[in-house]
């Protein structure tokens, strides 16, 4: 057995080889370049969302340190406010608290002992009329109306009224 091949048989092979080859490299270039936009894209993708963690990351740091300073601060705020209020507590002076319109909010425990009234019975009521005498009554509303409108005013001592009666 022996296969004989014309010439015209050959070229024809060697062509349409040579032609699916080419389509073939054709082909897998294409594709080949198709993979590597989509890399490129990936990868462009990819460092944007690094960055973007990078950024948040940076962002999260200092929110954490924020919170921690605020958090130290909260702490030293309520460490002089517990010592203001130990040294309203034991001091050896009236000390208390009015709303603007002259109203007790809140009195010291050195008030208390010297007035015989506890903070219960007189919060709310009127300063003026509680523990003033009559005579100074006036004079001192204004000159609390003053120190309350920003007017510069100076210290006034004056006698209490304790529960009692007595000044």
């Amino acid at each position: 057995l022996s296969f004989v091949s014309s010439k015209y048989f050959e070229e024809t092979i060697e062509t349409g080889f040579t032609k699916f080859i080419l389509w073939l490299g054709i082909t897998i270039s294409l594709l080949l370049f198709g993979m590597v936009l989509s890399l490129t894209r990936s990868h462009r993708q990819a460092i944007a969302l690094a960055n973007m963690t990078l950024d948040l990351e940076k962002a999260n740091i200092g929110l954490k340190k924020e919170i921690m300073e605020r958090k130290q601060a909260e702490e030293s705020l309520h460490k002089e406010q517990h010592f203001a209020y130990s040294l309203i507590q034991t001091a050896q002076t009236i000390i208390l608290l009015l709303d603007t319109t002259g109203h007790i909010v809140s009195i010291n425990p050195y008030l208390e002992d010297i007035s015989g009234y506890t903070l219960k019975e007189v919060q709310g009521k009127d300063w003026f009329s509680t523990f003033l005498p009559e005579y100074t009554r006036n004079f001192l509303r204004e000159l609390y109306s003053k120190a309350i409108s920003d007017v510069q005013t100076r210290g006034n001592v004056s006698p209490i009224v304790t529960k009692d009666g007595r000044e």
